[in-house]
């Protein structure tokens, strides 16, 4: 059975679930930020409501796993900014670990095939998301992830405009939002969240990020990331 999950309008939208029931296996796909001007949103494809899967439904890892190891791919473009971004995923993880106050921890992976969650680089984007930065896609088993693959773009038309500066801050922050996805968090409803579906204008994790991991992890709350 194939349940589609759709997200609005605007800007992000979230691919196909699915479910098996001999194996009692779930998809789980949620994308990354897209940046749009209000000119374009009248071209995008307008997608249908999402129906958000209730906070206590959420997958999560099994915290025997932890630490989660992580891989990021070798970039295969010819990208000159690789090891800044790379170092930007990578200190991405260690805010969220901080978020939990160390009860989820990374560490990297030598191998892909050992990894919890694998990163990889890419630019080519979903069909008819052109403005998106990356997405996510979660292997999910009795509600909880057995494997998160995040992809991020290279160069998305996002970065046209952006100083290689702004582009790293850029990789950091979707990096950002597409771990959350890969914990398990959905989208909020709060403009000031990473998590927000347009959550890449915002710096850092906000207080309900780190409230919501807690919750989902049943671990402490945490004053603001900075």
């Amino acid at each position: 059975m194939k349940i589609n999950h759709l997200i609005p309008v605007n800007l992000f939208k979230s691919d196909s679930v699915s479910r098996k029931a001999e194996t009692h296996s779930v998809d789980f796909k949620q994308d990354a930020q897209i940046d749009i001007a209000p000119k374009d949103i009248e071209s995008i494809l307008q997608w249908e409501k999402n129906e958000k899967i209730p906070e206590k439904k959420q997958p999560k890892w099994n915290l025997e796993k932890i630490p989660l190891k992580f891989y990021i791919n070798k970039d295969i473009y010819t990208e000159k900014l690789m090891p800044e971004f790379t170092k930007s995923v990578e200190n991405s993880f260690q805010t969220w670990s901080r978020a939990s106050h160390g009860l989820i921890r990374f560490e990297k992976s030598l191998s892909p095939d050992n990894a919890d969650i694998l990163v990889r680089w890419s630019n080519e984007t979903l069909s008819g998301r052109n403005y998106e930065a990356g997405h996510n896609d979660l292997k999910v088993n009795n509600n909880r992830i057995q494997k998160a693959e995040i992809t991020l773009i290279v160069f998305p038309v996002i970065d046209m405009n952006l100083s290689s500066e702004n582009r790293v801050d850029r990789v950091r922050r979707t990096a950002l939002h597409e771990i959350g996805h890969s914990l398990g968090l959905n989208h909020s409803s709060n403009s000031k969240d990473i998590m927000f579906h347009r959550g890449i204008y915002n710096q850092n994790l906000s207080n309900i990020d780190t409230k919501r991991l807690n919750e989902l992890y049943k671990t402490r709350d945490l004053d603001v990331i900075t």
